[in-house]
């Protein structure tokens, strides 16, 4: 199975504008990998450059002042006094080192700080992951704006490479059916995929016949992956887990239909997509309570 078709293609795009002395946001939803993306980015980058600082975004590290920087594989022991200092250790080996930064949302301010300044000041090389602009910190989607910083969307795996991933999976072919259904509630995310895949064989939902692998009813995901899919609501309002709701049960609907504030909150958490023609269609089969 090639399932790292388009995600080394990516990479390389990534690499050549790395070589470019040009810096990166690389966007997609949960699940899309982004991680896998750039950790053979790393893996390629470190070939050609003597420091590759790694960073990582994290809900425990972000609120830690300059925690993004402890410990960074890659580069000499950076000193944290202040984002000042961190900033000129890096720029000590501006032209010898790379910047990678995995969920850049979830850096503390003063990381952040540091960041955008070896990106504006140094201009170091950097690469930056987030699962959409729109939810990337206001100093990211300036540097965008400004054209500092090129978006590099990450493409749900082709139908082909779902295809063989779907085989690999459950290690021989699918029904018809049973590959039409998971590869429309996968919707070509890799991760998606997987945990569909490992729910309904968990539930004997997926089972193997003489005509190959089976689906008996719909497809179920793994707890994890339900999870996953609720902790898209959590954090919405009232009014637009009623707007969500309206998408889901009619289908699509005019965009008019929906007030501005729970159209923006509702394409952010990748709940709804536009169509075409205008229209807003649900991304999800089921709207899952989860608001108090």
């Amino acid at each position: 199975m090639d399932e790292e078709t388009s995600s080394l293609r990516t990479v390389r795009r990534l690499a050549e504008s790395v070589q470019q002395r040009h810096s990166a946001i690389l966007t997609g939803p949960a699940g899309s990998g982004k991680t896998y993306v750039i950790r053979q980015l790393n893996t390629v980058l470190a070939a050609q450059y003597s420091r590759v600082a790694f960073i990582v975004g994290t809900n425990a590290g972000s609120q830690v002042p300059l925690g993004a920087f402890a410990g960074v594989q890659g580069i000499p022991e950076v000193p944290l006094h202040s984002p000042a200092t961190v900033v000129d250790a890096f720029a000590r080996h501006r032209s010898e080192t790379v910047v990678i930064v995995d969920n850049v949302d979830l850096l503390d301010d003063a990381s952040l700080y540091v960041v955008t300044q070896l990106i504006t000041t140094t201009q170091m090389p950097t690469i930056l992951t987030v699962r959409d602009l729109g939810v990337a910190p206001q100093s990211v989607r300036d540097l965008y704006d400004s054209g500092d910083l090129a978006e590099f969307p990450l493409a749900p795996l082709a139908e082909p490479e779902a295809v063989c991933l779907l085989r690999d999976l459950v290690g021989g072919e699918l029904t018809p059916r049973a590959q039409a259904q998971i590869l429309a509630a996968g919707e070509g995310n890799p991760m998606r995929l997987r945990e569909i895949v490992r729910g309904s064989q968990d539930d004997a939902r997926l089972v193997q016949t003489p005509h190959g692998w089976d689906l008996i009813g719909p497809p179920s995901p793994t707890q994890r992956l339900a999870g996953l899919m609720a902790e898209r609501f959590r954090h919405l309002t009232d009014s637009a887990m009623e707007a969500a709701t309206l998408v889901a049960l009619v289908g699509e609907c005019p965009i008019s239909a929906l007030n501005e504030a729970d159209r923006h909150a509702l394409a952010q958490a990748h709940i709804i997509d536009v169509t075409e023609c205008g229209w807003v269609e649900s991304t999800l089969d089921v709207v899952v309570a989860v608001k108090e």
